[in-house]
């Protein structure tokens, strides 16, 4: 029963992933935004050394790796690669899509949480800040099984 309640929420985390992603996509092409002060390489080592908290939060989940393993109904290695994957497929898609095309609407002036640039009176805008929220919220058991782990 527990794994059925969880396979709910984290189909809910996704979803709302996929909403963030194509909001963003979505804004780039309803705003037609030409930004002239797009950077196409570090200015300073700053610049480099501010994307460190992303890669520490990206390294962190390979710890999720082995839990995803022991919940699989057909465990063996060619189904669990495939898995992981498809898995990183989606995630650098998406994600990716994300930073590209909000980066090219706002150029540098886009906010490190980029759902600030947006108008939150807008009703799309109000359904993409739940979306951020509710696959945090939905994320979060993982998270927090590999912090306990860890500990």
């Amino acid at each position: 029963m527990l794994m059925y309640f969880c396979e709910f929420f984290s189909v809910l985390g996704t979803l709302s992933v996929f909403y963030f992603g194509i909001l963003v996509v979505g804004e780039y092409f309803a705003v037609d935004a030409k930004p002239s002060n797009i950077k196409w390489a570090p200015k300073s080592a700053m610049d480099v050394i501010s994307l460190l908290p992303s890669l520490a939060t990206g390294f962190m989940f390979h710890a999720s790796a082995v839990p995803v393993y022991s919940c699989m109904k057909e465990r063996n290695l060619k189904t669990w690669r495939s898995v992981i994957f498809i898995t990183m497929a989606v995630i650098y898609t998406v994600t990716g899509m994300a930073g590209i095309f909000g980066y090219m609407t706002f150029g540098d002036d886009v906010s490190s949480d980029i759902m600030q640039n947006y108008d939150p009176r807008r009703p799309e805008i109000i359904v993409g800040l739940v979306a951020v929220m509710t696959a945090q919220i939905m994320t979060f058991p993982m998270h927090l099984f590999v912090g306990r782990y860890v500990m």
